[in-house]
């Protein structure tokens, strides 16, 4: 990964049931491409292969079309999990 990766940030939180919430709402200066698309789809790989899943939390409009695209749109959490709320 290049020196635009340098710049981001994500808040992975791991709950009891084993549900991973990947918070993108705290991805910093940076637009979403399909390097994120990638990571996020490889992440889901990882937690698949543990019987666990993840969820996108506030991921902005273009994340969402972008998952979509690349038939990710499941990840997209439907509401942020309050016990969550940092």
């Amino acid at each position: 990964m290049g020196d635009a990766g340098c710049s981001r940030a994500a808040v992975v939180l791991v709950d009891g049931d084993g549900a991973v919430q990947v918070d993108i709402g705290r991805i910093l200066d940076a637009r979403p491409d399909l390097a994120l698309v990638d990571a996020l789809a490889r992440l889901q790989l990882a937690a698949g292969r543990l019987g666990c899943s993840i969820r996108v939390v506030e991921p902005c409009a273009e994340l969402r079309e972008l998952l979509d695209l690349a038939g990710l749109a499941h990840l997209v959490a439907r509401e942020p999990d309050p016990k969550h709320a940092l």
